[in-house]
């Protein structure tokens, strides 16, 4: 007894439209609150006291919480007892044919004409070119109906619903979004799903390699497209996929969809050449984001760039002429017990100049000032000039600075280029000075070897949201844009007495038949 009231308490409208406003509501907050993201996130955007109310309530990762699977249960559940039971009655009115409502019903259409015997002939043979469809009744009467496949939409919409709940919880209880980051040549079978601050790995019925990536910059440096030759080989022996991936262009397979989101430095080797303030310099390998040390100074190379570009002006208007490519250019951090930690950029065409880190974004990249040196590194013998003057007191003149070189230093130049090169000297000893550098950095050379991020979103319930949302529509149209219209005629006297009724628009239904009988 009990399980029979519940299940009537399931068939009726109102409980299946509250679930739905239900569903509707977490999917809304699914949709706007960012899913799986990092704790991290959750709590610089919200605040620790909201992180925790997301994370209870599994708002985080909705579509997988277990009260939004049951949800979509009971709602599989209500419009299923729904079918059984209004359904039925639907069907059976599609199937016979349409009866003469009683006089008392009759009484009440607001449609009622009397026409004579040649005059209603007329009209209901128009009325059937008309589309009308006409059905003998008792008495000789007639009953016309227009729009009766409205009554399909009933079904078209519930039916929707059963198959966008179905997709729903295949969704939510065996589909997944990760993520893999493919190196140039390099081929996974797994991604890794992240959650909350960690994650797991998911192997895949199937192979991804990099088989190629390209990239290409604006004039002013930033990036202009990036493109993945992608190769999917499934493990079941099946013929390979081949495609060249950009943003927006899926590579599907069966219920999986592989799109390409971002990319990154897989550990390009990087040639740097280490000049220190005291001493002689040496070279540096190392990777990006790997660490090199030289004696107490710590370099990390944090990111590479392909194309590195600043504006060119005019010399004498100060109008801006474009972009300068200065070439590829690196991003490291120096670290010295003794000196305070610094971020620079070393462009490879222009050594003589650096980048000096203003700030760091809120996305963790870095807003650079190019200076000036004056004088590259690379140098010897200009910076061994240089060596000598960071030696001296900030306030020496550059007189002094040059009295005080021993001559050794000034043989590389004639006498008339000295004064020149201890005045670039002076200047880029003055600089480092004021930037409090162990030394400077240069980039000699750089192997860019580039990773692909690609989403794999595995998604069973794909197809059943399409059908769904395809029936959804074409229920919801019959419904709402189809006006279900009912003619009677009913002998009277030598003619006949209409009575017209219609679900929506009865005055629409008046119009017609006035324009049917001129």
């Amino acid at each position: 007894m009990l399980g029979r009231r519940w299940l009537q308490l399931l068939g009726q409208m109102s409980t299946a439209v509250t679930l739905l406003a239900v569903v509707a509501a977490a999917s809304v907050v699914g949709t706007v609150l960012l899913q799986q993201q990092p704790v991290a996130h959750y709590q610089q955007t919200f605040g620790p006291f909201w992180t925790q109310v997301f994370q209870h309530f599994s708002l985080t990762a909705v579509y997988h919480a277990w009260w939004y699977l049951a949800l979509l249960l009971v709602v599989l559940v209500a419009v299923v007892v729904c079918l059984s039971t209004n359904g039925r009655v639907y069907w059976r009115q599609l199937q016979q044919p349409p009866m003469l409502p009683l006089p008392g019903v009759l009484a009440r259409w607001p449609l009622q004409q009397v026409y004579s015997a040649r005059a209603g002939a007329r009209l209901r043979q128009r009325l059937a070119h008309a589309g009308w469809q006409w059905h003998p009744g008792p008495g000789g009467s007639w009953v016309a109906v227009c729009g009766g496949y409205r009554r399909w939409g009933y079904f078209a919409a519930h039916i929707s619903v059963v198959l966008l709940t179905i997709g729903g919880l295949l969704t939510g209880c065996v589909g997944f979004r990760g993520i893999v980051h493919l190196p140039q040549g390099a081929g996974l079978d797994a991604v890794w799903l992240p959650q909350g601050d960690g994650g797991q790995a998911k192997v895949l019925p199937f192979t991804l390699t990099n088989q190629g990536f390209q990239l290409t910059a604006h004039a002013d440096g930033t990036p202009a497209d990036f493109v993945t030759e992608v190769v999917l080989q499934p493990k079941d022996g099946s013929a390979a996929l081949r495609q060249f991936m950009r943003v927006n262009t899926p590579l599907g397979w069966g219920a999986y969809q592989v799109y390409q989101s971002s990319y990154g430095d897989a550990g390009s080797p990087v040639t740097l050449h280490w000049q220190p303030l005291v001493g002689a310099g040496q070279k540096v390998q190392t990777q990006v984001h790997q660490t090199a040390q030289v004696g107490a100074t710590t370099i990390q190379v944090l990111d590479a760039h392909a194309h590195e570009s600043r504006p060119r002006f005019d010399p004498i208007s100060g109008a801006r002429l474009g972009w300068h490519d200065v070439g590829p250019a690196v991003d490291v951090q120096l670290t010295h017990p003794a000196h305070p930690g610094q971020v620079v950029r070393l462009y490879q065409r222009t050594p003589d100049v650096v980048g000096v880190a203003t700030r760091q974004r809120a996305d963790g990249s870095y807003a650079f000032v190019p200076v000036a040196l004056g004088v590259s590194p690379t140098d010897a013998a200009a910076w061994a000039v240089v060596q000598h003057l960071v030696q001296l007191p900030a306030d020496t003149s550059a007189q002094a600075a040059l009295a005080s070189l021993p001559p050794a230093l000034l043989t590389p130049w004639p006498p008339r280029a000295r004064a020149a090169v201890v005045l670039q000297a002076w200047q880029a000893a003055a600089v480092l000075k004021t930037l409090d550098w162990p030394g400077v950095p240069v980039l000699q050379a750089w192997d860019p070897r580039y990773y692909t991020a690609l989403q794999v979103a595995y998604d069973p319930g794909f197809w059943w949201f399409i059908s769904g949302s395809i029936l959804l529509i074409l229920g919801v149209g019959l419904m709402v844009y189809v006006d279900q219209r009912r003619l009677c005629w009913v002998p009277h006297g030598q003619g006949w007495h209409l009575y017209g009724d219609a679900l929506r628009d009865p005055e629409a239904l008046e119009e017609h038949i006035r324009a049917l009988s001129r």
